[in-house]
């Protein structure tokens, strides 16, 4: 059940990063420069908190905003691929004859 999960969680954020990879492919194309969406951005497209909440320490603050700042189609498809390889199903053993 958890492999299950984690394998579909994967599969969507795969397609999550294919589809901001090619806006950001578009995006660059259009602008003759190298434009990647960073995480604040998506998040504030989503209609969802995208800054640093007030009362964090400075250190976690200075955390958050790095993470911020990362281009989303790469942390989506680094996250898809641990998913995936999380949920991969384990091998089973082989015996070697002589």
């Amino acid at each position: 059940m958890i492999r299950f999960l984690m394998r579909s969680l994967g599969a969507v954020l795969l397609a999550v990063a294919l589809v901001y990879g090619v806006a950001d492919i578009a995006r660059s194309l259009a602008d003759d420069a190298v434009m990647l969406t960073p995480l604040s951005e998506a998040l504030a497209g989503l209609g969802l908190p995208s800054t640093v909440p007030d009362g964090t320490s400075p250190a976690t603050a200075g955390l958050l905003a790095r993470v911020l700042a990362w281009p989303m189609s790469v942390l989506a498809g680094v996250l898809a691929l641990l998913l995936l390889a999380a949920g991969r199903p384990g091998r089973r053993g082989r015996r070697l004859t002589p």
